[in-house]
């Protein structure tokens, strides 16, 4: 038997806090469809005899949640799941398996030690981008009131307010760096 016979399904789940599509439907689910024949990408299983989509996407759009949507309830599940909403049935066996992945308090050691570990990085990512964002700003002011400055001791000393040897002293630079910027 061919290896692309004993692939299985892939499913792509997007979960969006916004809404992207028309409509009220809060699951939308996608299939791929060659373009110039528009066949849709199909797999077998059991021995040729079911056909089923090789590939979906599904978008939850979180927004759209409200309570007793008209939808069949293995769809609603998940948007309850990932909305963190309260169940409106009781979950199925999976969910209760991924509520307890979730759950620190069921976390070995390791888990645990992993889980700091990348808390860690990506807070020291966020520090260094938002440390490297105040540098850009207090040098852009710096230089913003660097050339401020320049522009108003050139303007006193244009209007002879101010000798060339004051103005040079003020900016710190000798008396021919000033005469550049007249």
């Amino acid at each position: 038997m061919a290896i692309y016979k004993k692939l299985p399904p892939v499913y792509v789940a997007a979960i969006v806090d916004q809404n992207y599509f028309d409509g009220d439907e809060a699951i939308s689910t996608f299939l791929i469809k060659e373009e110039t024949r528009n066949t849709e990408l199909k797999m077998y299983v059991d021995s040729d005899t079911k056909e089923m989509p090789l590939l979906k996407i599904v978008f939850l759009e979180l927004k759209k949640y409200k309570e007793g949507l008209n939808n069949d309830y293995k769809k609603i599940r998940w948007l309850e799941f990932f909305g963190n909403k309260q169940y409106t049935s009781k979950p199925d066996d999976v969910l209760i398996q991924a509520d307890n992945l979730l759950n620190l308090r069921n976390w070995s050691k390791e888990e645990k030690l992993m889980y700091d570990e990348i808390t860690r990085q990506q807070d020291h990512y966020w520090a260094s981008l938002a440390y490297a964002q105040e540098e850009a700003r207090a040098i852009g002011l710096a230089e913003g009131r660097a050339e401020e400055r320049l522009d108003i001791l050139i303007g006193l000393l244009k209007d002879g307010y101010i000798s060339p040897k004051v103005a040079a002293e003020k900016l710190n630079i000798s008396i021919e760096e000033l005469d550049k910027y007249l």
